[in-house]
């Protein structure tokens, strides 16, 4: 019966380097900061959803509730960013060359698309106190350019990192398929509610990690065999 507890590293310098991260308290909590930055990405844009008029973009950018969620969100990418590191983190090793090159995808995606957070959330509201007119006025190259790269570079980045975890087979292959399309949805998730599913996929996530790093924790016979996150991939 195979268990889901991490097995002892292998001796020499790759076995070293295993227990170095072990011994950080970033992967040891990476369940928990992915969990929690799943969840708060949910929640702040379900809040955002439930408190978005759309058919007055001014008042709805006015209302505190709104606001509040708008700074919550882009704080969120904040612990987004904590969770994809802890997430890689667990998966390194077996993830080998594409592995990195998707956490890196997903780190300027992740980054880009925060940044356009914080802009909306800080910004955009006195922007539109100060200067109305800018709502309906026309978007310059260079803005479009700006916004569109980062929603282009999150949805992409995000849906490789999945493609990367699906390759390594550390994590559940439903939980996998699930960031490629958060990733892939994604495109639009600087507009609730589409920030959402891959928020939920980066807890689900954290909430197999929690489940795979407890003693108790036993793989059932008959079912299918992945690489545990605790292993860092070494061994299948």
């Amino acid at each position: 019966m195979a268990s889901s507890r991490p097995h002892e590293a292998p001796r020499g310098d790759a076995g070293d380097e295993v227990l170095q991260l072990r011994e950080s308290p970033l992967w040891r909590m990476a369940g928990t900061v992915a969990v929690t930055a799943g969840s708060l990405i949910a929640l702040a844009q379900l809040g955002q959803l439930a408190t978005y008029d759309r058919a007055d973009v001014v008042a709805s950018l006015a209302d505190p509730l709104f606001r509040a969620f708008s700074v919550a969100y882009a704080a969120a990418f904040v612990a987004l960013m904590l969770a994809l590191v802890a997430l890689y983190m667990r998966q390194a090793r077996a993830g080998g060359t594409f592995g990195l090159l998707g956490f890196g995808a997903a780190v300027l995606g992740t980054m880009c698309l925060g940044a356009n957070m914080w802009f909306e959330a800080f910004c955009s509201p006195w922007l539109l106190e100060a200067a109305p007119t800018l709502l309906t006025a026309e978007k310059g190259v260079i803005w479009q350019i700006g916004y569109l790269s980062s929603y282009a570079t999150f949805a992409l980045g995000w849906m490789l990192f999945g493609v990367s975890c699906l390759r390594a087979r550390v994590y559940p292959t439903v939980a996998c398929v699930a960031v490629v399309l958060g990733g892939a949805i994604g495109f639009f998730a600087a507009q609730p509610p589409f920030g959402v599913p891959l928020g939920l996929a980066v807890a689900a996530l954290g909430a197999w990690l929690w489940r795979s790093d407890t003693p108790e924790s036993v793989q059932r016979p008959g079912t299918r065999h992945h690489r545990t996150a605790g292993r860092d991939g070494l061994s299948s």
